[in-house]
């Protein structure tokens, strides 16, 4: 199993601005001195004293932030206007900051928001907001085009359904049941068994224009039906009363019982099938049409999730973004992900979210000078911000917010994240469906 490299934020219960790179040469630096020369030690501890203001409060680096503005959304969300003279140039960081005890407490909300009900729809971050009712929001994950829909990249959950996948080992961000945010560098994926067949039948994608030798999952926010595409579509509809029987899976080296998602209500080889409400389509193609015949009208199927860190099992939404460009204050090597292209690590304006050391969540886009990842870290890192993911960035990278409008790009885009003000909670969803066990035969 690959193991995943992540970290849960909790609340912090003080304030604390993290040191810079320079402040720690400068410690180092003195304390080489005091012992190399002959001046008593009270003098450089004096000294040191003198360098505290600088080591220990923002701003006091090499770069110079100015505070422009901070207007209050509501009661529980600010933005805040910066602007910082980087070595790159000056720039202006738009952030929105959201007061997480507004979410633990059922006030607020933050969640991903698609342009419409289906999946493979793209519009401005603006436009996703007002639709979604929301009173701030942000650009999402970075996203591809396929057969005329195009869809954000990785895994993805909402509402506590998995609704994308990914080939990708990168930081998978999201918020629990107690609306912890968490951050994981892992590759989950997913698979279907059937209580006909002992061997698990790994997913190529969902939502998506099937691949040409794989098997794809549908839900209702494909649409209403979906083509067998030349392959196979069986249809599993969701558990009634008269079945309550669990299937069995054998990993070969013991067995577990689970529950399952229903059962196999209609085949086909040529046409369209009717996506259940409750329930899913599966389409097998090239050398994965045979294994349809493990899942004949009347049979049971169930979908699981596979390397899911065992944190964001019960997670009520998640989203793969990248790079994980800041932790606990510092700048993080991020070489344990999949590899970014140029596009991602060069020169552009930029869109991150995170978290501040004032248990603050943050949206936030750079405009004026375009920032490679390590100038973004620097400037957020000045920004007191603790933990920072990167969301798609360039003429993506936008914000927006009640009474104050836009702010960086308006590319069309696939989902927004977005924060809204809600008058009851909701119970969160139940647990994803999680194998841990061994998969192969021995």
């Amino acid at each position: 199993m690959e193991k995943s490299h992540g970290m849960k934020v909790k609340q912090a219960s003080i304030r604390v601005f993290p040191m810079q790179r320079s402040h720690i040469v400068l410690i180092m630096m003195y304390t080489s001195l005091m012992f190399r020369s002959r001046t008593p030690i009270p003098v450089f501890t004096l000294c040191l004293l003198c360098l505290l203001p600088v080591i220990c409060f923002p701003g006091s680096s090499a770069y110079a932030l100015d505070t422009l503005n901070n207007r209050e959304i509501t009661g529980d969300v600010e933005y805040r206007h910066y602007r910082i003279d980087s070595p790159a140039g000056s720039v202006n960081i738009h952030m929105i900051a959201i007061d997480l005890d507004a979410v633990r407490e059922g006030r607020l909300s933050i969640e991903p928001a698609l342009p419409s009900d289906r999946m493979g729809q793209t519009a401005s971050t603006e436009t996703t907001a007002r639709r979604s009712g929301a009173i701030a929001a942000i650009n999402g994950p970075y996203f591809a085009t396929a057969g005329g829909k195009t869809y954000p990249l990785g895994f993805t959950v909402m509402n506590g359904r998995l609704t994308q996948l990914g080939n990708l080992s990168r930081p998978v961000v999201g918020f629990d049941a107690e609306w912890e945010f968490s951050i994981e560098v892992a590759h989950p994926q997913a698979f279907v068994a059937g209580d006909n067949s002992f061997e698990p039948i790994w997913l190529w994608n969902i939502n998506t224009v099937a691949g040409s030798d794989a098997v794809t999952l549908y839900d209702d926010r494909w649409g209403d039906g979906v083509s067998a595409q030349d392959g196979v579509a069986v249809a599993v509809a969701g558990p009634t009363d008269e079945t309550e029987e669990p299937i069995i899976i054998i990993d070969y080296e013991d067995f577990d019982t689970r529950d399952w998602d229903g059962e196999v209500v209609e085949v086909s080889e040529s046409g369209s099938v009717s996506i259940p409400d409750d329930g899913y389509v599966l389409v097998f193609k090239g050398r994965w049409e045979e294994a349809a015949s493990n899942y004949p009208i009347g049979s049971r199927a169930a979908l699981y999730t596979y390397e899911l860190p065992e944190n964001q099992q019960a997670a009520r939404w998640l989203a793969t973004l990248g790079p994980w460009f800041v932790n606990n204050g510092w700048e993080r090597d991020y070489s344990n992900e999949t590899a970014y292209n140029g596009d991602i690590t060069g020169r552009a304006d930029r869109s991150a979210i995170g978290i501040t050391w004032n248990d603050e969540f943050f949206f936030a886009v750079t405009t004026g000078a375009n920032l490679n990842v390590s100038e973004t870290a620097d400037v957020l890192i000045e920004c007191n911000v603790r933990e920072a993911v990167m969301c798609d960035s360039g003429g993506s990278a936008g914000l927006w917010a009640s009474g104050l409008g836009a702010r960086g790009g308006s590319r069309a885009v696939p989902m927004a994240f977005v924060v809204r003000e809600i008058e009851e909670t909701t119970d969160p969803p139940e647990p994803l469906r999680s194998w841990s066990g061994s998969l192969y035969r021995h």
